[in-house]
């Protein structure tokens, strides 16, 4: 097939079936819509071009891609050769798959899809054989490919959807190349896609839990109190079950205390420190560091990027442990220090003081307003929020009125997605819980304009709700800042 521009590829996977812009009710979640038996066919017919590096294999329902982030650049810095495949994207396509931190080459992304797309049959419908069938699984292919063909030591790899059926779950075996480890990453779990993972923590734990293989190690992070209990038990169980190595990257085994704030940055200075046993502190040059206190600058916003620093450290020390390729301790700190991933809590212009934010379920939104509350006290602020459907938005709000920011105004949009929650119904969902003037907006740009004209002198504008919002909302934000006349109504 002749892919020549990202125009094309766009046209090309539009084709395709995506679960991304389809609402939680219009999925059916199982084998027959979620065909992992397929798409491991398909992958064997590749080669199985995974199973070719060591892999960090991380799911979750909040941290999941600031994890995958850190663990990249903390690697890299460490001299390995590293890919690393996310979603969602923010912009492009080609943010979601990366060599060494830079994404995919448009004229390689094209001409991969092609490929694909011709192994698969022109139509990518070939109907006898075993083939992708959607846009995350052509996705996850060409992302795999990519690493083998780069020859990768390590690919971060991040579950799209719950991780039973996800299409990444394919590390079936253990990787052939000599010195590899596999390393599955649980973060932090909560209440999200309920209408399709299901609706209690424990349904939602098992479906996570699903990535876990018998020839790898597991890092369990840390969990939300009312939660903890369940999560672990589940994951444990899994386990144990399977005879995997458990790393705990909660209080008991690697913790933390804060030595400070960058004054300039906002960005938090911890001390961790680990208590590993002999065993592991002989096999792992990290973890005898950490068993001494290892001093860490953390650039994401947020004491919840603490507890994702955590499942870094304990998915470091387990890959450590496996390989037995040693990690320099100083390029560790180095590398996670110099973490950078848009769209987290992300300020993008001091003066006015305005934040975007990709929080799009309750645990994450929680998260982002504990962060707003540490970092700016008692700033009034003026929220613009934008959501899927299937998302619990009185809940959302809620967790960000527990916090009791000054909130000055809530004016909600439309996300630009198929999913999206109109703006009326965000309104009043929201205005359930939190006290303050609602206002609705048909997309992001009014929205915004509105918010900056309506602020008070000093207020902050927070926007958040939606991945398909940070875009966005980055663009709109950066046309105001750079051309000011130009949000004159």
């Amino acid at each position: 097939m002749n892919i020549t521009s990202y125009a094309d590829a766009e046209c090309f996977l539009n084709s395709l079936i995506n679960y991304e812009k389809l609402s939680g009710g219009q999925i059916a979640y199982n084998t027959k819509s979620f065909d992992l038996l397929n798409f491991r066919s398909f992958m064997r017919r590749l080669g199985d071009p995974h199973l070719r590096y060591s892999v960090i294999h991380v799911a979750g329902t909040k941290g999941k891609g600031s994890v995958c982030a850190m663990l990249e650049s903390a690697l890299r810095e460490c001299g390995w050769r590293t890919g690393l495949y996310s979603s969602p994207h923010i912009n492009t396509y080609l943010e979601r798959i990366s060599l060494d931190g830079v994404p995919i080459s448009e004229e390689r992304f094209c001409g991969m899809l092609g490929g694909l797309a011709d192994l698969a049959g022109k139509d990518g419908l070939d109907k006898n054989a075993a083939n992708f069938r959607t846009v995350f699984e052509l996705l996850t292919a060409t992302a795999f490919v990519c690493f083998a063909e780069d020859n990768v030591e390590i690919a971060i790899v991040e579950t799209g959807l719950g991780g039973r059926l996800d299409a990444t779950n394919v590390f079936d075996a253990p990787p052939a190349a000599h010195h590899a480890a596999h390393v599955n990453v649980i973060t932090a779990i909560g209440l999200d896609h309920i209408a399709i993972l299901g609706s209690t923590i424990e349904q939602i734990t098992r479906e996570k839990a699903g990535i876990i293989s018998s020839h790898a190690a597991v890092v369990l992070g840390p969990q939300a109190r009312d939660s903890s209990e369940i999560v672990s038990g589940v994951i444990k169980q899994r386990a144990m079950r399977l005879g995997c190595p458990l790393f705990i990257a909660a209080g008991e085994k690697i913790s933390r205390e804060s030595l400070g704030r960058d004054a300039r940055t906002g960005t938090d200075i911890i001390m961790a420190r680990a208590c590993f046993d002999r065993q592991i502190i002989r096999c792992s040059t990290l973890a005898s560091s950490l068993s001494k206190g290892m001093k860490i600058t953390l650039p994401l916003h947020g004491t919840h990027q603490i507890d994702n620093l955590q499942c870094v450290l304990g998915a470091l020390v387990a890959l450590e442990t496996g390989s037995g390729r040693r990690l320099d301790a100083d390029a560790v700190a180095k590398g996670i220090a110099r973490t950078r991933w848009p769209g987290r809590f992300q300020i993008v212009s001091r003066d006015p003081y305005v934040i975007i934010d990709g929080a799009h379920c309750a645990l994450s939104a929680s998260a982002m307003a504990k962060t707003y509350k540490t970092l700016c006290g008692a700033k009034p602020v003026v929220i613009v929020a934008g959501f899927m459907r299937d998302k619990a938005v009185a809940d959302i709000a809620r967790a960000i009125a527990d916090e009791q920011l000054a909130i000055e105004r809530v004016i909600t949009c439309a996300p630009p997605s198929p999913r999206a929650l109109d703006a009326k119904s965000a309104a009043e969902a929201m205005a359930q819980v939190i006290q303050a003037p609602m206002d609705c907006e048909t997309n992001h740009a009014d929205a915004i304009n509105r918010a900056i004209h309506t602020a008070a002198v000093g207020s902050a504008l927070l926007v958040f709700g939606s991945f398909y919002l940070v875009g966005p909302a980055m663009t709109e934000t950066a046309r105001l800042w750079h051309n000011p006349s130009a949000s004159a109504e």
